[in-house]
């Protein structure tokens, strides 16, 4: 991330990030990644309560020669943070 990233929210519920990747919140189970063409589809979990909150199982992100998983979890986060949505990431 540099010091200048921005973030914006489609009407599609995508957040964008100036940096070259999106996210966005795929129903109750899963997230979206896109980064150039690659997209990957994660498992997660959306919990009850007020507000958006996730729970993303970093066990399960795809370790892809072209973006490891901790570059995508640290993606997300830092786009839920944009948002102010919760995110926890586990195992």
């Amino acid at each position: 991330m540099t010091m200048s990233e921005k973030f914006r929210r489609t009407r599609r519920g995508e957040i964008r990030s100036s940096e070259g990747f999106s996210v966005r919140i795929i129903g109750t189970t899963g997230l979206e990644h896109k980064q150039g063409r690659d997209v990957w589809r994660l498992d997660s979990e959306a919990m009850t309560g007020p507000g958006i909150h996730v729970v993303l199982y970093s066990d399960r992100i795809p370790d892809d020669p072209r973006l490891d998983r901790t570059t995508v979890a640290d993606n997300i986060a830092r786009a839920f943070a944009s948002a102010n949505w919760r995110l926890d990431i586990v195992p």
